[in-house]
């Protein structure tokens, strides 16, 4: 069971479950790909600047300029989308024509990832238990029995403990 709570931890780390920000989104960095899927969108706030990848359909909607620097300019234009999340949410929010949308912050990639990492614990476990990762159920060991080396005692080989003989007896005098 405290496998799976790690893996719901993942899980949340990677959707940005812990993190929270509030202020403008000011540029993107240019991407390798031409059509790329996700975008590291610049977020200027009173605590900073921060990084965050938003989806591509988010950001090309928004008309944001690209910057490789990813510095934020000094006085930050008003026409920049205004954007927050709070801590302990699974979606933040974008400034947009008709007000604000949500955008959900997990994927099908941190959802990946977390059954991925439960799959591997399983087999871990399994592995330890069973001696296999597919077994779930242990098995019992089959141990080959042990042979006296050749010249060696008989005593010597591994068996049940035999029992010793009876302590013998005291004699009262001599026999006749």
């Amino acid at each position: 069971m405290a496998w799976a709570a790690v893996c719901v931890v993942v899980f949340l780390g990677a959707s940005d479950f812990f993190s929270a920000w509030s202020g403008q989104a000011v540029s993107v960095r240019p991407s390798a790909s031409p059509a790329p899927e996700v975008y590291e969108v610049l977020i200027a706030g009173r605590q900073g600047a921060q990084e965050r990848t938003w989806p591509a359909e988010v950001v090309n909607g928004l008309a944001l300029p690209f910057d490789a620097l990813a510095v934020p300019p000094v006085p930050i234009p008003a026409d920049r989308p205004h954007t927050s999340k709070m801590r302990f949410t699974l979606h933040f929010l974008v400034e947009g024509e008709d007000g604000f949308d949500q955008v959900a912050t997990t994927s099908p990639r941190a959802l990946a990832v977390a059954v991925v990492l439960f799959l591997l614990g399983v087999g871990v476990r399994n592995m330890m238990v069973s001696g296999s990762p597919l077994s779930i159920e242990p098995r019992g060991v089959l141990l080959p029995k042990a042979q006296a080396a050749p010249g060696a005692p008989a005593s010597a080989t591994r068996g049940p403990p035999r029992k010793a003989p009876p302590p013998a007896r005291r004699r009262r005098g001599p026999r006749r």
